[in-house]
């Protein structure tokens, strides 16, 4: 895998930089050079990776409608009947900016507070090479806090029997932070 700064005289990728990003595969080991500790001596910061493992859509949306992060709009509810058919709060944050939006963070949020978890993980949008899309992770830490003490070995083994999670949580690139700057 080849991971480049960029050159000095743009501060954002570009579209082709994007398009690339979705074939960056998940690390096992992150590499030193993406611990923003050892780039404090450049002027860049690398781009965010997030340890933790894919969550299936299904599941997340599953888990806000179970607990009542769904839509108050009578019309949008008897359109949310048809299995075939989500609306979803994309910018996945806890405010309910808009109250006819599935909230898939909370409802997310809930059940992990629901297990009992002394660090709740996030929630994050990230690239799938698999399915050269974006997916949503279950996000332990990233790379922005290795070294204080987020990850916590319980938690972890409590999500891993909570949704099934196969193998060792993985680095996955950020899909909103996933370049240089």
């Amino acid at each position: 895998m080849e991971l480049s700064c960029g050159s000095e005289d743009r501060k954002f990728g570009t579209f082709g930089d994007r398009v690339l990003a979705y074939l960056v595969e998940p690390i096992d080991i992150l590499p030193h050079f993406l611990l923003p500790a050892s780039t404090a001596h450049l002027n860049r910061r690398p781009p965010t990776f997030h340890l933790g493992w894919l969550i299936e859509d299904a599941v997340v949306t599953k888990l806000a409608k179970d607990r009542g992060f769904c839509p108050r709009n009578i019309n949008l509810r008897e359109y949310l009947k048809d299995e075939d058919v989500e609306i979803f709060d994309e910018d996945l944050d806890d405010s309910p900016k808009e109250p006819g939006f599935i909230n898939k963070t909370q409802g997310f949020v809930r059940r992990c507070r629901e297990l009992q978890l002394d660090v709740i993980p996030g929630l994050r949008r990230v690239y799938n090479s698999s399915k050269r899309d974006i997916s949503l992770a279950v996000s332990l830490m990233s790379n922005y806090e290795v070294g204080i003490g987020r990850y916590n070995r319980e938690d972890r083994e409590k999500l891993v029997d909570e949704f099934r999670f196969i193998g060792e949580p993985k680095w996955y690139l950020d899909y909103d932070e996933w370049h240089w700057i």
